[in-house]
C-alpha cells in the first residue's frame, strides 16, 4: 500500500507540476527545488521529533488518525457517525480509544484519518502528501500575488521557503501545516477575485471549505483572515478611492466596525465575554510549565482586559525581541532570535521606504492598506505571544502572521530597489 501511495503521489506532482508548466511565470523556474525543500522538510519534523525532542503530538496524533482508519475499515458506519458528531460530543466508545482530546486536535486527525487510508497508515508517506498539500496552497498564492505585482519574484519565494520556522512548521504531520495551507488557498481564491473577478464556482466551494476547517483546527487564523478582508475590499475599489471624500474614509471604517461585531459569531472562543478569561488560563498553563527564561513575563496580566491591554507593548516587543541568548541556547533559541531581528528589520526598513515614496502621494490606498495590515498583523503577534508565552510554542503558533508581515514589508523593499511599482 505504501509503495502505491507513493507512487500515486509522484502522478499528483507530476500533474501539477505540468499544470504549472502551461501558466508558466518567473517564478515557476523555482518549483522543483522548492518542492523539494518542502517534501524534505516534512520528514525532518518527523526525524526532529524522533530523536530531538524524543516524543511529541505528532506522533499522538498520527497514532489517533490510524486508530480512526482502522474504524473507517471495519466500522464504517461508526466511524462516519463520529465524523460528523459536534466536537466535543464525539461518541464514548471511539474516544475512548484516542490519545488526544482537543476539538482542534481531533478535527485535524480526522482529516488525517482520510490520507492515512489512501497511504496505509504509513507515517512518512503521509507526512509527504501533507507537505504537497501546503506546497500546492502556498504556491498558488504565490501566483495569485504575481498575478497582481509580477515585477516580484524574492519576497515571494524567500518568506515562504527560506524563513526557517514557517518553512519548516508548515510541512509534515502537524496542524500548522494544514491550517496554513487552508489560509493561503482562501487568500489566493479572494486575491483571484479582486484582481480578475472571477473564480470557478468549485474554488469558492474550496475556499469556503477551507475557511471552515481553518477555524476548526486554528481558529486564531480564521480570525486573522477576517481581520484582513477590509483590506480587501479597499484593494478591490482603490481606483475609485479618493480619501479626501467622506464616503471612502467611512468604507473602512464601517468594514472594520462588522469585523469586530462578527467574530464573536463565528467561533466561541472568540466570545468577547470570555476570550480574556481563556487567553489567562492559558497564559497561566503555559508559563508554569517553561523553565525560567524560556517564556515571556507578564505581571500586568490580571484576568482583565485592561492588564491584557497593559500587557500588550511588552508582549509585542518580546515577541520580536525575544529569546535571550546565552552560552547555554540551542540552535533553535539562536534561529528564533536571528529570525524575529530580521523580520523586524525588514518592516522597519519597508516602512521607511514606503513613507519616502513619492508613489504614495497619488495612491494613498497603499500606504494605509501596509499600515492597516502591519497593525492587526502586529497585535495578533501580541495576543498570541500573552497566550502562548512560551518562546518555543510561540514561534511556531505565529508563522502564519510573521511571513505576511515578512512577505509584506520585503515586497515594498524590493519595489524600492527594482523602481518598478506595478502599474496597478
Amino acid at each position: 500500500m505504501e509503495w502505491l501511495s507513493s507512487i500515486l503521489l509522484l502522478y499528483f506532482i507530476f500533474l501539477h507540476w505540468s499544470n504549472n508548466q502551461k501558466h508558466s511565470t518567473s517564478i515557476s523556474k523555482y518549483y522543483p527545488y522548492l518542492l523539494i525543500v518542502k517534501l524534505l522538510l516534512g520528514i525532518a519534523i518527523g526525524l526532529l521529533y524522533s530523536f530531538y525532542y524524543r516524543g511529541g503530538d505528532t506522533f499522538g496524533i498520527f497514532k489517533d488518525a490510524n486508530t480512526l482508519r482502522d474504524i473507517a475499515i471495519n466500522q464504517p458506519l461508526d466511524y462516519l457517525d463520529y465524523i460528523f458528531s459536534k466536537p466535543y460530543r464525539y461518541p464514548e466508545a471511539i474516544q475512548s480509544k484516542l490519545l488526544q482530546s482537543n476539538a482542534s486536535t481531533a478535527i485535524f486527525a480526522i482529516l488525517l484519518s482520510f490520507v492515512s487510508l489512501l497511504t496505509g497508515g504509513n507515517y512518512w508517506v503521509t507526512s509527504l502528501y501533507l507537505s504537497f498539500i501546503s506546497f500546492i496552497c502556498i504556491w498558488r498564492y504565490l501566483n495569485s500575488v504575481y498575478q497582481i505585482y509580477p515585477k516580484l519574484k524574492y519576497s515571494l519565494i524567500i518568506p515562504f521557503f527560506f524563513l526557517p520556522s514557517f518553512s519548516m512548521w508548515s510541512s509534515g504531520i502537524v496542524k500548522e501545516c494544514l491550517s496554513m495551507a487552508f489560509l493561503f488557498y482562501t487568500l489566493s481564491i479572494c486575491i483571484d477575485y479582486l484582481s480578475h473577478n472571477t473564480v470557478k464556482k468549485r474554488n469558492w466551494v474550496l475556499a469556503v471549505i477551507s475557511l471552515f476547517l481553518l477555524f476548526q483546527i486554528k481558529f486564531y487564523y480564521g480570525a486573522l483572515f477576517i481581520a484582513l478582508s477590509p483590506m480587501m475590499i479597499v484593494f478591490k475599489y482603490r481606483h475609485q478611492m479618493r480619501f479626501k471624500n467622506w464616503k471612502w474614509i467611512l468604507l473602512p471604517s464601517f468594514l472594520i466596525t462588522l469585523v469586530i461585531l462578527t467574530l464573536p459569531f463565528l467561533h466561541h472562543h472568540l466570545n468577547y465575554h470570555q476570550i480574556v478569561h481563556t487567553i489567562y488560563l492559558n497564559y497561566q498553563k503555559l508559563y508554569s510549565a517553561s523553565t525560567e527564561g524560556h517564556a515571556i513575563y507578564l505581571p500586568l496580566f490580571d484576568d482583565s482586559i485592561n492588564g491584557l491591554i497593559q500587557s500588550l507593548p511588552t508582549a509585542i516587543i518580546k515577541a520580536f525581541t525575544s529569546p535571550k541568548i546565552t552560552s547555554e541556547s540551542s540552535i533553535f533559541y539562536v534561529i528564533i532570535k536571528i529570525e524575529n531581528f530580521l523580520v523586524l528589520g525588514c518592516y522597519l526598513l519597508s516602512l521607511y521606504f514606503l513613507l519616502k515614496n513619492d508613489t504614495i502621494k497619488k495612491r494613498p490606498w497603499l500606504l494605509w492598506t501596509f499600515i492597516y495590515i502591519s497593525i492587526i498583523i502586529i497585535l495578533f503577534i501580541g495576543i498570541l505571544a500573552i497566550a502562548s508565552p512560551n518562546y518555543g510554542s510561540l514561534n511556531r503558533y505565529k508563522i502564519g502572521a510573521v511571513v505576511l508581515l515578512f512577505q509584506l514589508s520585503l515586497s515594498s523593499i524590493e519595489v524600492h530597489y527594482t523602481k518598478n511599482f506595478s502599474s496597478r
